[in-house]
């Protein structure tokens, strides 16, 4: 299941950054996407796995292969953690492009990192992926609401310790002034991304990473 972990930013101007999907560009790759996501919702895993590549990257320490990265979420986490978080991905958008040898068709998911501009420092801003996004007055749901976000690029904040799964967030254009967001609806660049190739005349995914 999604955490409910959340992230501390501070808002900056009216910096956004709109969700990108170029998957309807390929009829053969949204299909292979819709029947992905289609399949995890069903706990159809044995499908998900035969679209994973058997040397899929997963690993900026060299892990590769499918069922290392299968052993280690199940290790570190729980698969069903893993799927959740490919979920996630596969929802969110991407771009086409090259990945690995030259010619080779790629989608790179999800847009938060495929689109991200390079003058926000991919350590210190996240974007919010959602309209309407609440910042609440205190970590509570129940408190009272102090703002919004749609798109947004907002600044993390580490001004105070992670505290109960929530993060404070300073509000823009109102100095001294601080909010509470919830992780669901923001996301970072470096968050879990894939990257989906197009080899032997069909879609599998070659890279799952976060980090940088």
């Amino acid at each position: 299941m999604v955490s409910c972990l959340v992230l501390a930013f501070a808002v900056v101007g009216l910096d956004k950054l709109q969700p990108i999907d170029e998957a309807p560009q390929d009829k053969q790759f949204l299909e292979f996407r819709t029947n992905m996501i289609a399949a995890i919702k069903k706990k159809n895993y044995s499908y998900v796995n035969s679209r994973i590549d058997e040397d899929v990257h997963w690993s900026f320490g060299g892990g590769e292969g499918r069922d290392s990265l299968l052993q280690r979420w199940k290790e570190e986490s729980s698969i069903e953690t893993f799927y959740d978080e490919l979920l996630q991905v596969l929802k969110l958008g991407g771009q086409f492009g090259e990945y690995g040898e030259p010619g080779t068709k790629s989608f790179t998911a999800p847009y938060s990192f495929s689109a991200w501009p390079d003058e926000f420092d991919a350590y210190e801003y996240v974007v919010a992926v959602n309209k309407g996004v609440l910042v609440y007055a205190k970590p509570d749901t129940k408190s009272g609401q102090v703002g919004t976000l749609s798109y947004d690029i907002v600044k993390v904040s580490f001004a105070n310790d992670y505290v109960d799964g929530w993060h404070e967030i300073e509000l823009p254009n109102e100095s001294g002034k601080t909010g509470w967001v919830e992780r669901g609806p923001v996301r970072s660049p470096i968050s879990y991304r894939a990257i989906f190739e197009k080899k032997r005349g069909s879609w599998y995914m070659v890279m799952f990473i976060a980090g940088d």
